[in-house]
């Protein structure tokens, strides 16, 4: 909803000001300043407010489009008829149809003022041009925003200074306070119709670009603003010399915008630090890819070069071993790929889960039965006790995906003779699963590193080295079915990785 604000904004002005000029409440039309905000800029900011709102969602509502269309049309016109009597002294009034008797009564009569007409022309086009599909016509409407923005801002420092001429258009009624600030809220509205093009990609980007200029552009007008605004103050009431005034405005100028300097630095580098951090995550994970692939390649490539080579009889029980090998490599390599495409499914957001209802014992013995080779050949015990007895409701391939990483990393870190326990027990969350392993255990100060993508632990040797997206992938799984995982690890002790998932 935050996207809307500055489109909500000059909506609530405007019908603050056409309430008060309804029920004659001075307050409401002069809500933000001493000058009325003239009915036909109410509504003129009552339509462009929901139009810009509207074309923020990108409704595809055919009738909306006609009316909103219509509407611009209708502001433009009454604009634009305004902008006729300044420049040709011809009498249409369109800004006087709205409660002409108490416009009068205003002295000096109100009226819409040529700089609020000319902003509001701009901001008519300016919504036409946002319905091009062009992305050029698009970036070239949010220029033309900088002109209403520039007029806004110089009015608003007219009143902030008490400096008429930067508000007032020669002999003409000057524009309200309220006015000003609506064209510079509604410039921010364009911006935020299509956030990804043009200038507005910068303003409105969740990175560090978007986050600076934020920053930075708000503070270069409020701080100068300010101390201009307490210099003017100062100097009016006397109370230091000119001089004086100048020196001490310009220093507290500088100071501040020095300070925001360093904020502004201190962010970027931050950012900086982190994306040195990412760049050396992502190039210890080629290397990492690199030997995963090779090893398995390699395997593969002997094989078929000795049944090629006729070094092994065909018929053989070598050959037989031989083709096991090339098998059981072909499948690391696919569990690579298919790890590799998980973690583009979690970067995308799309992760679908396919539910069904399962029997505890279906879930662990088909994670087991696949690892009682490994567990065998690295002389562990594995072995599982489950204490529940009602069924679960899960996705069960990538609930066994779980199960099958847990285990086998416990495997292979759990020392010959060792064990490996799984436990299914109840929780108060539903069902817990536990992987219980006699293995080194692991620091309380590398815990942390598990479940991120790419991670590892400072104590693994090269020799267990891994891509580190398995347990990252674990954890999106646990979580996508609204369950949680942790680890419970002491030095020397072993390990105890869990996981809830609700009933």
């Amino acid at each position: 909803m935050t996207k809307f604000v500055f489109s909500v904004f000059p909506l609530l002005l405007a019908l603050a000001a056409l309430v008060g000029w309804q029920w004659d409440i001075n307050f409401l039309t002069r809500l933000c300043g001493p000058t009325a905000m003239n009915p036909a800029t109410a509504v003129g900011f009552l339509i462009l407010g929901l139009e810009t709102a509207r074309l923020i969602s990108h409704s595809t509502n055919a009738t909306a489009d006609r009316l909103g269309l219509s509407a611009i049309i209708f502001v433009l016109i009454g604009s634009v008829g305004k902008l006729f009597d300044v420049c040709f002294h011809t009498q249409l009034n369109m800004d006087k149809i709205l409660f002409a008797q108490k416009l009068l009564n205003e002295s000096p009569p109100n009226q819409m003022a040529p700089n609020t007409a000319l902003c509001f022309v701009i901001f008519c086009v300016v919504a036409l041009m946002m319905r091009s599909k062009s992305d050029r016509v698009r970036s070239a409407a949010q220029v033309l925003t900088v002109v209403p923005i520039s007029v806004g801002l110089v009015a608003s420092f007219g009143y902030l200074y008490g400096i008429a001429p930067f508000f007032t258009v020669t002999i003409f009624i000057p524009m309200a306070l309220g006015t000003a600030m609506s064209f510079i809220s509604l410039a921010f509205g364009m911006w935020r119709i299509f956030p990804q093009v043009g200038f507005a990609q910068i303003f409105n980007n969740d990175g560090a670009a978007g986050r600076t200029t934020r920053f930075i552009l708000p503070a270069c007008v409020i701080v100068p603003g300010l101390i201009g605004w307490l210099r003017i103050l100062v100097t009016r009431a006397q109370l230091l010399d000119g001089e004086v005034a100048t020196a001490i405005s310009v220093t507290l100028s500088a100071a501040l915008l020095m300070t925001i300097t360093f904020l502004t630095a201190r962010q970027l580098y931050s950012v900086d630090s982190k994306r040195k951090i990412a760049e050396q995550h992502l190039l210890d994970f080629y290397s990492l890819l690199a030997h995963e692939l090779r090893s398995p390649l390699t395997s593969i490539l002997g094989s078929i070069g000795l049944l090629n080579g006729g070094i092994v009889e065909r018929s053989s029980e070598d050959a037989a071993e031989l083709l096991r090998i090339t098998e059981t490599e072909t499948n690391r390599l696919l569990r690579l790929i298919d790890d590799l495409l998980d973690i583009d499914k979690i970067e995308k957001g799309y992760w679908p889960l396919e539910y069904t209802e399962a029997k505890p014992e279906q879930v662990v013995s088909g994670a087991l039965n696949g690892l009682q080779g490994m567990a065998s050949t690295a002389k562990i015990k594995l072995r599982s006790e489950i204490a529940c007895t009602a069924p679960i409701r899960c996705d069960v391939d990538r609930l066994q995906q779980v199960l099958t990483n847990l285990i086998s990393n416990a495997i292979k870190f759990t020392p010959a003779n060792g064990e490996v326990l799984l436990q299914m027990v109840p929780d108060d969350a539903g069902v817990k699963f536990e992987i219980i392993d006699t293995g080194p255990g692991i620091a309380s100060d590398q815990i942390g590193k598990l479940f991120q993508k790419f991670g590892q632990l400072n104590t693994i040797s090269t020799e267990f080295r891994s891509t580190g997206l398995g347990l990252s992938i674990a954890k999106a799984i646990v979580e996508q079915h609204g369950g949680e995982i942790g680890i419970n690890s002491e030095l020397g002790k072993g390990s105890t990785f869990w996981f809830t998932l609700p009933t």
